[in-house]
């Protein structure tokens, strides 16, 4: 089956390909280079989603195997594929930290909070806000305030929202108005 799937792509069949894909991946489901292929074969057919998914699963088994800079790859392609993906994105700084590359791993937090600020999603923002200040508190000063993106915190200065992320919570804020 996967000598005709690889037949079916040089042909450029690509829906026979992805049949076959799909088929192979049901047969050996721990197979990170089947679920790489279908995902491939995904995008030449206009399925980001399902690509998503297919570079997603093949991250999963190489974290599994400890290969964490092939899983980080493929963890960074599919979150370019489907940026909402939470999963994807927590997956992608897990493995990024793992390899201790902290700057990295706070790249994808701040691009995120970037997205989901211009996706009017503040509250998400602001949690990935607060999740890059855990990771590595001195960055907070160097990032854009954290109060611009909760106009109800705009009274705390960058002090008073340093000490709020170090602690993790934002009852702090609360209790500071």
């Amino acid at each position: 089956v996967l000598e005709m799937a690889r037949k079916d792509e040089r042909k450029g069949d690509w829906r026979s390909a992805l049949r076959r894909y799909r088929r192979l991946t049901g047969l050996d489901p721990d197979d990170a280079a089947l679920h790489v292929k279908l995902g491939d074969v995904c995008l030449r057919l206009g399925h980001p989603e399902d690509a998503a998914d297919a570079f997603w699963t093949a991250g999963r088994l190489f974290t599994r195997t400890a290969f964490d800079e092939k899983a980080a790859a493929l963890y960074k392609r599919a979150l370019g594929l489907a940026p909402d993906r939470r999963d994807v994105r927590e997956a992608l700084v897990e493995a990024y930290e793992r390899l201790g590359r902290t700057q990295d791993a706070l790249v994808v937090l701040e691009d995120a909070a970037d997205y989901m600020e211009g996706s009017g999603r503040r509250r998400e923002a602001l949690d990935l806000r607060r999740q890059m200040a855990r990771l590595d508190p001195l960055e907070l000063t160097e990032r854009p305030p954290v109060a611009d993106l909760q106009p109800e915190f705009h009274h705390l200065t960058d002090a008073d929202l340093e000490t709020v992320f170090s602690t993790g919570s934002l009852q702090g804020a609360q209790d500071m108005r």
